[in-house]
């Protein structure tokens, strides 16, 4: 879909409050406005991920003694570790020359699976060209299998790996990643949900008050409390046979461990009120502590003063690749800028808490742009965990999450927009009334919240 550049300068929530029915009326007209522009501008895309141009099936194993290629760890210990990579001997080098990280680290199919991110090395070191030798700088994210970074010659079309640096072992694959906030079907309970390699429960705990204080108390007053709330994960994943086609079928699978979703029954909250809230295990580690304050439900009165609703409303979101440390458009995996540019400063603005008072937020449709590419959901997830726990969202599907040929898309049935992922990660990694039914062709509902339907 096409995305509307957007000055962020002067990015404000909607506000909507019951102070009689013109403004009910108002910003009912407002949210089908919005609505009705987004669905316009999630129109079909005839954008291409550059992990389409890899002919992955030429691939060979091609080790060449001379080549060197080394990294500075082999633990990954902690999200967003920064890893320092190296290489030297490479006769004759080419523009061409790839520096690629696999999870992982050494597929047993490897003329069936594609880097998770690759690099041109004469873009990232400007000695390699003239050297044959060169360094870069890695930040990981916990994609809950060991790395591997390849040193490969002959391009996308004809790909060999010259040489394998020693693994990175992965030494926290169960660590809770990913997290965000949903809105429950009720309209009144909240839901958070996170990734994690763990394939038994685990948990989310919460309390009223912010971050590191007691409820009623001011920051830094009193010592945080105990959790007075705690409730198991249920557990869900999908494998590459759930995808309708190529290449999320095939080479851009990636297994996404398991989404683990609990329940903040209503019964605990209090509308408006704030809740700190954490998720994982003692064995397998915990979040950062986050905070979010209580939905408003729906059908409150007209007239109360009480009845009021902040919400944002965003769309066509799209990631940026923050593998490459030190530079996330040197010659490596994006889409044009305007969409790396777009991501990175919604994903700043947000994270940043400049809209923490927000209660609700609408993402409706295309978020990840993955396109069959599995391991960018684990990227737009990590990029967007500081803004996506702080509110809950409303999510809806876009071309690029759903279409695909005869599978009843508005495209004719022709379009091929999601990469063959035909909803079902999407589905699967976010809480939606209509994802819960298991149905990918049905992704539509409705709900209420304060004065808003």
């Amino acid at each position: 879909a096409s995305l509307a550049t957007q000055n962020l300068n002067s990015f404000t929530p909607m506000r909507t409050a019951g102070m009689g029915m013109r403004r009910m009326y108002l910003a009912g007209v407002l949210l089908s406005l919005m609505l009705g522009l987004v669905a316009l501008a999630s129109g079909h895309g005839p954008y291409e991920h550059p992990k389409s141009l890899w002919q992955v099936e030429n691939i060979k194993l091609d080790l060449d003694p001379e080549v060197q290629l080394h990294v500075n760890t082999t633990e990954f210990t902690h999200q967003g570790q920064v890893v320092h990579v190296t290489w030297s001997g490479i006769a004759r080098p080419l523009p061409s020359d790839l520096v690629a990280l696999y999870v992982p680290a050494h597929p047993v199919d490897l003329w069936q699976t594609l880097p998770i991110h690759y690099v041109n090395a004469s873009v990232v070191s400007i000695s390699h060209l003239a050297t044959g030798s060169g360094e870069a700088t890695f930040q990981l994210l916990n994609m809950r299998g060991d790395f591997g970074f390849k040193f490969i010659r002959g391009g996308y079309r004809r790909p060999r790996v010259v040489a394998q640096a020693e693994p990175i072992r992965n030494r926290i694959k169960t660590m809770p990643t990913g997290g965000h906030l949903a809105l429950h079907e009720d309209a009144k309970s909240m839901v958070v949900q996170w990734t994690s390699a763990q394939a038994g429960p685990q948990q989310a705990q919460w309390r009223a008050g912010s971050p590191g204080q007691r409820s009623g108390m001011a920051p830094g007053s009193t010592p945080a409390p105990g959790w007075t709330h705690t409730a198991s994960s249920v557990r869900v994943t999908y494998k590459a046979a759930d995808m309708c086609g190529y290449p999320a079928n095939s080479t851009g699978f990636m297994s996404p461990g398991f989404i683990h979703s609990v329940v903040l029954d209503a019964s605990t909250l209090v509308s408006g009120n704030r809740y700190t809230y954490r998720f994982g295990t003692d064995e397998d580690g915990w979040s950062d502590e986050h905070s979010f304050l209580a939905p408003v439900g729906p059908g409150c009165a007209v007239g109360d003063v009480d009845c009021q609703l902040t919400f944002l409303a965003f769309n066509d979101v799209s990631q940026t690749n923050p593998l490459l440390f030190n530079d996330p458009w040197a010659g490596g995996l994006h889409f044009a800028e305007m969409y790396g540019e777009n991501s990175s400063r919604l994903s700043g603005h947000l994270g940043g808490g400049a809209e923490s008072q927000a209660q609700l937020a609408l993402l409706v449709g295309d978020l990840a742009y993955a396109l069959g590419f599995a391991a960018d959901w684990d990227v737009f997830a990590s990029q967007f965990e500081a803004a996506f726990t702080q509110w809950p969202l409303a999510v809806g599907t876009g071309n690029h999450e759903a279409d695909w040929p005869n599978t009843g898309d508005a495209f004719n049935n022709a379009a091929s927009d999601s990469g063959g992922e035909c909803n079902v990660p999407f589905m699967h990694r976010y809480y939606s009334p209509a994802n819960i039914r298991g149905d990918p062709r049905t992704s539509y509902y409705a709900f209420s919240q304060g004065p808003v339907h």
